[in-house]
């Protein structure tokens, strides 16, 4: 096979590159190759699915203006056959909450994102009290809210990108990738682990967490490491107040999908793979973090507080949509924060 463009990987990256590049006035052939098409040890079916531009950096955040609007569109843009895409994108908002040592840090960030457009709001702890009255605001300094961002489902996008790339021409290869071969320092072809070769003009990495092991092929080496990242939700026995997606800088981050109401608490893997938690974790995590979207009472109500773990092994079948006339559950993701919260 012959191609103007080969890409590796073919998960939400690689899928939108050949749409973009299908779609283009000037379209090319495409080659999109990828090993598990069942996409069950894949990133993007286990992201989370916020979209934001609260970001630090002006790149971050002309993605997101370009992106957000695209996704808003993408239920009639991925239409195949008469048939639209569902990727149930919902605009609940995106909330950063810092504590009063991370203010002038938000300020910043927030007159960076005003300046590209954004539309946000500055929130002091008294408008993030009347606007969330369930929010615990005690240990607060502000707040920033981007109304117009939401979460939606990265299966769907996944699979919409892909139909529709497929629909456009491109070429949708199930094979892995185990050489690459260079010419006068320009990649030329692929080899395949099937014993094919694909030749190629330009070769795009969309390898994500695996990507190192792609440049390598070439002789290059880059700082990119698979990190590992847990997804749960619990449920407390009182409703809160309607709450956009939120994360605060001190390392957590809850996305409240429909009626479920969220929490935060770290978790640990140990050594058969599986994850390590219990309430009294829990309960003690909640009071050390004082989390401010429970808003519970007292201890007593912390420790009534029900929880499950979503995903217990790192080999978890991926999450799907929920599907028409569903609750989605609550999300909760915990990972590290890095300072510009870029």
């Amino acid at each position: 096979m012959r191609v103007d463009v080969a890409i590796i990987g073919g998960g939400a990256i690689g899928a939108a590159t050949a749409y973009f590049l299908r779609s283009h006035p000037r379209a090319c052939r495409v080659a999109v190759i990828e090993r598990d098409t069942s996409y069950q040890l894949a990133s993007t079916p286990r992201a989370s699915g916020g979209v934001r531009r609260l970001f630090s950096l002006p790149e971050n955040i002309a993605l997101s203006n370009y992106s957000i609007p695209f996704f808003e569109r993408f239920d009639s843009e991925m239409t195949v056959g008469g048939e639209p895409a569902a990727i149930n994108f919902r605009k609940g908002g995106y909330l950063f909450i810092v504590p009063p040592t991370a203010v002038r840090v938000l300020e910043r960030n927030f007159e960076m994102q005003k300046a590209n457009g954004v539309h946000v709001e500055w929130l002091e702890r008294k408008d993030l009290k009347a606007k969330f009255p369930s929010m615990n605001v005690d240990d607060l300094g502000a707040g920033v809210l981007s109304p117009d961002d939401g979460w939606l489902d990265p299966h769907g996008v996944l699979q919409g990108l892909r139909k529709k790339a497929k629909a456009l021409g491109a070429d949708f290869v199930n094979d892995e990738v185990v050489a690459l071969e260079a010419e006068r320092r320009r990649l030329r072809a692929i080899r395949l682990k099937s014993g094919e070769t694909i030749q190629a003009d330009a070769v795009i990495n969309a390898a994500g967490a695996w990507a190192k092991e792609i440049c390598a092929m070439a002789g290059w080496a880059v700082p990119i490491e698979p990190m590992r990242r847990y997804e749960h939700y619990f449920e407390t026995g009182k409703r809160s107040s309607r709450c956009p997606t939120s994360r605060m800088c001190i390392g957590w981050h809850f996305a409240r999908k429909e009626k479920a109401i969220p929490g935060a608490f770290q978790t640990s893997m140990s050594r058969e793979g599986t994850i390590s938690t219990s309430t009294t974790i829990i309960s003690s995590r909640l009071s050390g973090l004082r989390w401010p979207l429970a808003s519970p009472s007292s201890s007593e109500q912390k420790k009534r507080t029900r929880c499950r773990v979503f995903m217990i092994r790192t080999s978890s079948t991926p999450r799907r949509s929920s599907g028409p006339g569903r609750e989605s559950s609550t999300i909760f993701i915990s990972w590290p924060v890095f300072p510009g919260m870029a």
